[in-house]
């Protein structure tokens, strides 16, 4: 458990926040059975002998990784607790489209900026990365369903008006939630948002909101009739 644990998680690199929630739970689970053998009668037995016989290099192994079993479903139980109480955050992602997206990422990213500030364990450059990217995949995967009609429509079928309207949703959208990231959105919520106290990995723009970040030469080329098919997904 241990070692698959510490190896690199391999995702899609489309996936969603949901994942990053399930991944933690199914750490919790397995770490939680370890726990529990640990504590048999089963494994006492083992632990005794090793001590009767006074092998103290198998008995500096053995505490290491009970040590190490123990902290990680620690850390995942709390990444668990943490992820969970976003989850009401980033439940818009996956059925409101881009014109009514807008109003919930302040309240998701200043989320994510609370659970830095508390947690134990999430508070890495690498886990809240991790949890951006995947709002970052979301947020564009919504974008898409919108412009291609929920994959019923591609834009060249659409009138032209309406596609530029809604690429215009799309870029807005895009620039709240960069402004937000960067702290600098003017809200009417109470308290305003400051720059999130962490260095996270993510270019600027965003990877994956390259398409949308490049919108006006996309708009422009557009309107002239002479967009290539292949940059339309």
């Amino acid at each position: 458990c241990l070692v698959q644990f510490r190896q690199l998680r391999r995702e899609n690199e489309f996936v969603g926040p949901v994942v990053e929630i399930e991944y933690w739970r199914r750490q919790l689970t397995r770490f939680t059975s370890v726990t529990e053998f640990l504590e048999t009668e089963d494994c006492a037995v083992f632990i005794d002998f090793i001590k009767f016989i006074n092998n103290r290099p198998v008995i500096k192994i053995w505490r290491k990784h009970v040590d190490a079993v123990y902290e990680t479903r620690n850390e995942s139980s709390d990444n668990v607790k943490y992820l969970h109480s976003m989850e009401k955050f980033w439940e818009p992602l996956y059925r409101l489209d881009p014109p009514d997206l807008q109003q919930h990422i302040p309240p998701l990213l200043n989320a994510i900026r609370m659970v830095f500030t508390t947690s134990k364990f999430y508070n890495s450059t690498g886990n809240v990365t991790a949890i951006l990217v995947k709002i970052s995949n979301q947020l564009i995967k919504r974008c898409r369903i919108y412009l291609n009609c929920n994959e019923t429509k591609t834009i060249w079928r659409q009138p032209k008006q309406i596609v530029l309207d809604k690429i215009k949703t799309c870029l807005d959208l895009y620039l709240r939630y960069y402004q937000c990231y960067k702290g600098n959105v003017p809200t009417n919520i109470h308290s305003a948002l400051t720059p999130l106290p962490f260095k996270i990995f993510i270019d600027e723009p965003s990877p994956t909101f390259r398409p949308i970040a490049d919108g006006p030469s996309f708009v422009s080329t557009f309107k002239s009739g002479t967009l290539p098919c292949n940059r339309v997904a």
